[in-house]
């Protein structure tokens, strides 16, 4: 039997052609619904972390670290947000690309795969302005470990599109989801590490609390900036890599097994 070796590479063609409308789409989306263009898609992500930022900096007057007190804030919140936007987002994603889904090519997974991107693409966005604009204020240049910054902020991305997947297919099956996810994403802010270092807290919770991802990106981001920045044993490179990979795998497993429901 003659085999069609270009009929893989055809499909992924399909798919990135795909992927590349839905986030043309989504950014036409945001475009229209802002009073001030392009400008406007960074305007109310940057007032919500801005705020964060200027609160809890507050909060932690007097408070000295390794680390800049609103730098070391604007991680933890740039991060968490990213996860946050990513994850709940595609919850909703069924319902808010319904339209699209009638074109063939068009899958479900394509829709997450392009607000993923695009979520990640804002907020990188964010995160290397914030930066520079700290760089220029602190007159400070240095950032130690570069790789180690990119690696923890794409493992986030990486998490939130495995959860993503999980919760788009969640929320299709069961109308609950939709109250339910809402709720358990704010106790996970107060794990996460924004406002605080996990060197602060008892020894006896690091344990309990150092499962979190996010936690753990964002500590080695901190200590990505500055190797004064102590990193506890309960902190692992390998851990973070490997819960961001297990939540794509078990997302991709999720979708594999429910695509045709989702898609009828």
């Amino acid at each position: 039997m003659r085999q069609h070796p270009n009929t893989y590479p055809a499909s992924w063609k399909i798919q990135r052609n795909v992927v590349a409308a839905l986030i043309y789409r989504e950014l036409m989306t945001r475009l229209s619904q802002s009073s001030y263009g392009l400008i406007g898609i960074f305007i109310e992500p940057i007032g919500t972390l801005v705020t964060f930022v200027l609160i809890f900096s507050l909060l932690r007057v007097g408070q000295q670290g390794p680390l800049d007190t609103s730098l070391s804030l604007f991680i933890g919140i740039i991060l968490f947000t990213l996860f946050k936007e990513i994850s709940m987002r595609s919850l909703r994603s069924m319902q808010q690309n319904e339209a699209v889904f009638i074109y063939k090519p068009v899958r479900p997974v394509d829709a997450i795969i392009a607000r993923s991107l695009v979520e990640s693409g804002l907020f990188g966005t964010l995160y290397i302005l914030f930066i520079i604009f700290n760089m220029i204020f602190q007159q400070d240049w240095t950032i130690e470990d570069i790789p180690l910054l990119v690696v923890a902020y794409l493992c986030i991305a990486a998490t939130a599109f495995g959860i993503g997947l999980c919760l788009m297919i969640a929320g299709h099956r069961y109308q609950l989801t939709n109250k339910l996810a809402p709720a358990i994403i704010r106790p996970l802010f107060i794990t996460s590490g924004i406002v605080f270092s996990i060197t602060s807290i008892p020894q006896s919770i690091r344990p309990w609390i150092s499962w979190n991802p996010i936690l753990q990106a964002v500590e080695i981001s901190r200590h990505a900036f500055t190797s004064d920045y102590h990193l506890d044993e309960a902190i692992s490179l390998p851990y973070l890599l490997l819960s961001s990979g297990i939540c794509c795998a078990v997302g991709t497993v999720a979708y594999i097994t429910n695509e045709r429901l989702l898609m009828s």
